[in-house]
């Protein structure tokens, strides 16, 4: 008797699918990519009326690219490999359909499709909206992408500068990790406390929830589009160090171990700077005490110059419930490889993430509150 197709052929051939990354990033990454690079290089200048309209002619494109990418480029790069290997051949002796597996590809291709148009709507709708929003708050383009860069150039000339060639590196290694800190600091918590205490200033997001807007799907815009500036601001000073700057090249893990530190740190301020906005709903209020915390943790964590070791015991004892305490100043020692004590700088993460659930949690509640 012949198998016909079924969900777990379906559902086989969507895991197949994974192990083809071609129509995930040209199908997925590139068309969203595309729309956020394009109009900034071709219509930027434009008048308003004009630029909108390449802005919409550059999505509409893009779209086109999605079904092209999906069902011409990826299906015939999986379906080729299996006429390659005689697989088709090898189900028919098995009692296999052909026509059956042939449907079962076309079905996990169109599920591949509609998330590929549902991710690109969203995209379009919600964070794109955001990622313009962000340009209009130069200070986490600054503090975020610039600053850190600028600072890795200047500080190894002034402080390395006579020292023996191999401290000298390690020096220079240091003051990179140290300003690799500032950009989650800059772009998750003064950048994201920036933008979204102003919203709430203005009642904005009253406002959504009363015209039936999700206060939920308006955030998560705002974090993907911040993730995104994050992961932009990471590539350019990864970039620039190994280039301009001739960073040592660190071991997989320890850059691995890196990247995730950062991107957790940055979530957790996020979520602070999103607690904060919420409970004083005063930009300037927020901006300030930010501002204040956001000095006050780079000089506490040793990335100006003084290491923590050298600070009072009593600013040392509340250095160590920061993580970013460890990449400044330990972090160094493994950057190539080699042994470090990890349990430390996860109960450094375990208690920044709970003080952020906590404010987070009272936020919330204080907001239902005043709303009722």
């Amino acid at each position: 008797m012949k198998k016909k197709c079924t969900l777990k052929m379906v559902l086989y051939e969507l895991r197949n699918l994974n192990g083809n990354l071609m129509p995930h990033f040209f199908g997925i990454i590139f068309p969203n990519l595309m729309c956020v690079l394009l109009p900034r290089t071709v219509a930027s200048g434009l008048p308003t009326e004009i630029r909108q309209e390449v802005t919409n002619s550059i999505v509409l494109s893009m779209a086109i690219v999605i079904p092209l990418s999906i069902m011409f480029l990826g299906y015939g790069a999986v379906y080729s490999q299996e006429v390659e290997r005689g697989i088709p051949l090898r189900m028919r002796l098995f009692g296999y359909e052909e026509k059956s597996a042939i449907m079962a590809k076309v079905f996990a291709h169109l599920i591949l499709l509609t998330i590929a148009f549902v991710i690109f709507a969203v995209f379009q709708m919600t964070v794109l909206y955001e990622l313009r929003n962000l340009n209009g708050n130069l200070m986490p383009h600054f503090f975020g992408i610039i600053f850190p860069n600028l600072m890795c150039v200047l500080l190894p000339r002034t402080v390395a500068s006579g020292l023996p060639t191999e401290i000298r590196q390690e020096v220079t290694n240091s003051i990179v990790l140290s300003m690799a800190i500032v950009i989650p600091l800059s772009i998750m918590f003064l950048g994201y406390g920036a933008v979204y205490s102003q919203e709430v200033e203005r009642g904005i997001p009253l406002r959504m929830r009363l015209f039936g807007y999700e206060e939920k799907s308006a955030i998560m815009a705002k974090v993907f589009a911040h993730l995104i500036l994050l992961t932009i601001a990471f590539v350019i000073f990864a970039v620039f160090q190994m280039t301009v700057t001739k960073v040592s090249v660190p071991a997989f893990s320890s850059f691995l171990c890196l990247v995730v530190s950062l991107y957790l740190i940055g979530v957790i301020l996020l979520v602070i700077s999103h607690a904060l906005a919420n409970l004083f709903k005063r930009f300037s209020v927020v901006f300030g005490l930010e501002m204040g915390l956001y000095f006050f943790i780079i000089i506490l964590c040793g990335m100006m110059g003084v290491k923590t070791s050298a600070l009072p015991n009593v600013l040392q004892k509340i250095a160590a419930v920061f993580p970013m305490t460890y990449i400044a100043n330990e972090f160094v020692d493994f950057w190539q490889g080699g042994a470090y004590q990890f349990m430390p700088f996860i109960q450094s993460f375990l208690f920044m993430g709970a003080i952020a659930g906590i404010l987070l949690i009272f936020s919330l509640y204080k907001d239902k509150r005043a709303v009722k």
